[in-house]
């Protein structure tokens, strides 16, 4: 009787190369199907051959052997079709999944390929030897040579910063990229602190008194014999003194530009007349008080004197200077002889 199921075990054999291939991926209510469609022809031939139930079996066993054969033959196609589905499903979703990791692996393959150009640049910009060769220029005296190497790196710095900037930012930076952020900072810092200190010394407060002969460059220098000169800063009156730079930290631009507006109410071509007036603020300053009298500045006739021996009227010639602090804003006059100090 068994071979009535010939159709149905052949069914099976077909399918047994796909189990095989997939059963890793089998779960345990699929076997349990399995189990039960295999077992249940031989159940059902020995419930109709072997089993009397009482009931009478209407058309032959062959009949229904092989109604039973086919019904659970079609059962099993549509199982087959079924996990043949759910298996494909389960290797797209895979393929999809390898397929979205290559494409972060590239993505961070450009980004690397990128970071690397970038800490190339870092390190390529920050040039201290054409610092030090600026430097030197200044020490040389060729100025306008070492301000073309400084605007040229600080240009340079600068626009680096901002790609910098732009390819290592947001809220998702790991702790690695936030340290070299910070060390790169860093760096930056002291590079720019090696313009420690900057001032500002507007023309007009230049006189012959601040100018320092220095010696002649020794004849194996490339300028042989040149004569330059020293600006001694502290001959010159603070308010000549507009800090732009001072340890490390940049002043203020609005700051600088009243300083600035302010010192050039002392502009004068005269160069006599320039002297007489940054030597008598430069008295003004030694004051240690806000408030000070005309005898305070007498103190300094002898000084004033020695600075311009040609003039006999020294004490005169301080009141004069005095007036003209007072309606330049320097200075305010309290009356009875009594000043004080407004820069």
């Amino acid at each position: 009787m068994l071979y009535s199921y010939s159709s149905f075990i052949f069914k099976l054999l077909n399918i047994s190369t796909f189990v095989e291939n997939n059963i890793n991926t089998m779960k345990k209510l699929d076997w349990f199907i399995l189990v039960i469609l295999l077992i249940s022809p031989i159940l059902i031939n020995y419930i109709v051959l072997g089993v009397s139930v009482g009931a009478t079996i209407n058309g032959s066993i062959d009949g229904w052997l092989g109604y039973y054969g086919t019904l659970i033959g079609s059962i099993i196609t549509m199982f087959v079709l079924y996990r043949t589905r759910a298996w494909n499903k389960d290797d797209n979703e895979d393929t999809r999944k390898t397929q979205n990791n290559i494409l972060k692996y590239q993505v961070k393959q450009v980004w690397l390929e990128g970071l690397r150009k970038q800490l190339d640049a870092n390190y390529r910009v920050l040039n201290f030897q054409e610092t030090m060769i600026a430097a030197n220029n200044i020490a040389n005296g060729d100025c306008l040579k070492a301000m073309g190497y400084l605007m040229n790196l600080n240009k340079d710095i600068e626009m680096q910063g901002y790609s910098f900037d732009l390819y290592l930012s947001g809220d998702n930076l790991n702790e690695n990229e936030i340290e070299y952020i910070s060390c790169y900072q860093h760096v930056l810092k002291q590079y720019g602190e090696y313009v420690n200190d900057l001032i500002l010394i507007p023309k007009h407060f230049f006189v012959p008194d601040i100018i320092e002969k220095r010696k002649p460059l020794a004849q194996t220098a490339r300028r042989a014999g040149w004569v330059g000169c020293n600006i001694v800063i502290d001959k010159i009156p603070e308010q000549g003194r507009i800090s732009i730079i001072s340890s490390g930290n940049i002043t203020n631009i609005n700051s600088i530009l009243n300083k600035v507006n302010q010192s050039n109410k002392l502009e004068t071509k005269n160069m006599n007349s320039r002297g007489w007036i940054m030597d008598v603020l430069n008295c003004v300053n030694k004051i240690s008080t806000q408030l000070f009298t005309l005898e305070d500045m007498y103190v300094f006739e002898c000084e004033l004197q020695s600075k311009h021996p040609e003039n006999y009227n020294v004490k005169p010639k301080i009141r004069q200077q005095l007036q003209l602090l007072r309606d330049k804003g320097f200075i305010e006059f309290l009356g009875n002889g009594k000043y004080r100090k407004l820069t």
